[in-house]
């Protein structure tokens, strides 16, 4: 297959274990020129992927100018506007005194019949043991060493309640400072803007209702009666939920998923690239109290490897960890997204999937909406089947992409050393990521490929905040 333009980058393949085929390691030709591309299976040449680039430029520029600019140079001196608040001047700050009120201390009456102690309940049951055995008061007092009065109300307790001699504690009932208006009121502020801290609810509801109520009390009524909690931000645009995106929402489903061209569980084959970073490890970790939880890394700065994965519902088709050759850098292009696809499709040609109707389904991404990509894969006999804007929702290899950096993060004890080397670095990279893909199940796919199905319903109903 010829490409046209390609870029100078290397497309490494993780080999997946499959049934059906032969796991041997076969190269594709993806250019005319073998200097432009280069697929291999793992594992690979560590020299050719030593990227020169790597290292921190230590080249120095002299900002330093002439007597006779400086004149010149100030009209490019920065204009600072000062966005100071309105404040007290400090120049003379007036002495403020505060006293200290003496607490009232008061004193508790005491106990006549002295220190109350409280008894087990296994006792007193003995105690009615006792008493039904024909002892009197005094002498189990005396045998359990217990008050009489204390026998003879747990007695009476025990008749009179039915055979529950416990003590009955009265809950206090306390009206609430916050009405059922200024309740509403409260849950209408937090829905419209739902940032607001606890300080400025405060203020909000003390210009509606003329009555200034702590902070705790807003809170435990928020949580408790209104079932309203604080929690992590998330950013969400508002074109995710705008008239236009629920419109290309519901006109994917009815075009392509009610009219039965793609069919996620039978015909359809998921493709995406994300982001991998070498330094990439757990958010949390062990440390002695008061002490911070130290991480070690190669380095503090790692430039990240693209990986371009396939997925369907019964399982991983094919995968590639795109790295750039030395001095060349960048992010993934048209170019190695297209080399990427072909790959996939020479899977999907093994299986005997050509000409059968499958779809490869990705997002609209500039790379992939190339119109030598669309005539290529036709021309393959596929179709590629784009998703609407603000969607990955709708595509389950975003929830195989997090579920596989949540394992890359969990690195094993034994190797917790680390290389100093970038070809080290690279192959500990590739070990990972083939345990990491190792420990995703069956089951996995086909559950997040049932969850994107499950918005199907939810996109015609034009919901809010998919």
């Amino acid at each position: 297959m010829n490409l046209n333009n390609a870029n100078t980058s290397d497309l490494t393949r993780v080999v997946v274990p499959d049934e059906d085929t032969d796991m041997e390691a076969t190269n594709h030709e993806i250019d005319a020129e073998p200097s432009s591309y280069q697929v291999a299976c793992f594992p690979t040449d560590h020299t050719h992927l030593v990227q020169a680039s790597d290292g921190i430029d230590n080249t120095t520029t002299d900002d330093s100018s002439s007597s006779s600019s400086s004149e010149s140079d100030s009209d490019d001196e920065p204009h600072l506007v000062s966005i100071l608040p309105d404040t007290p001047s400090l120049e003379s700050p007036v002495p403020s005194h505060t006293v200290k009120k003496k607490k009232k201390q008061v004193r508790k009456p005491e106990n006549p019949r002295g220190k109350y102690t409280p008894h087990s309940s296994d006792l007193m049951k003995q105690s009615l043991f006792l008493k039904l055995c024909g002892h009197s008061n005094k002498e189990i007092s005396n045998m359990l060493n217990i008050p009489e009065a204390t026998i003879r109300d747990h007695c009476n307790w025990h008749q009179n309640r039915d055979g529950n001699a416990e003590p009955t504690r009265q809950k206090r009932s306390s009206s609430s400072k916050i009405t059922e208006a200024g309740s509403q009121f409260l849950v209408q502020t937090v829905t419209s803007a739902n940032t607001l801290t606890l300080q400025q609810l405060q203020q909000q509801y003390f210009k509606k209702s003329d009555l200034l109520l702590a902070p705790s009390t807003i809170y435990r009524h928020l949580v408790k009666k209104c079932r309203i909690t604080i929690k992590h931000a998330h950013p969400y645009p508002q074109r995710y939920t705008d008239e236009v995106t629920k419109d290309r929402r519901v006109t994917f489903i009815k075009d392509y998923i009610h009219s039965g061209i793609a069919d996620y569980q039978k015909n359809c084959v998921f493709v995406d690239e994300t982001p991998i970073n070498g330094n990439m490890r757990r958010n949390y970790g062990w440390a002695p109290v008061n002490q911070a939880a130290h991480v070690h890394v190669p380095q503090m700065y790692s430039r990240p490897r693209t990986m371009l994965a396939a997925i369907s519902y019964t399982g991983l088709i094919e995968v590639c960890l795109k790295i750039n050759k030395v001095g060349k850098g960048g992010g993934t292009k048209t170019n190695d997204y297209f080399a990427f696809l072909n790959c996939v499709m020479d899977r999907l040609d093994e299986k005997g999937l050509k000409d059968k109707g499958w779809n490869i389904v990705c997002d609209n991404a500039p790379i992939h909406t190339a119109h030598y990509v669309q005539s290529g894969v036709q021309k393959r006999g596929y179709s590629l089947v784009l998703l609407p804007r603000y969607s990955p929702f709708l595509n389950p290899i975003e929830t195989f992409f997090s579920k596989v950096k949540l394992l890359y993060r969990h690195v094993e004890a034994e190797s917790q050393e680390v290389e100093n080397t970038i070809s080290g670095q690279t192959a500990n990279m590739n070990d990972r990521l083939k345990s990491a893909m190792a420990q995703v199940t069956p089951n996995d796919y086909v559950g997040w490929v049932n969850h994107a199905i499950s918005y199907f319903d939810r996109c015609l109903t034009r919901e809010d905040d998919l």
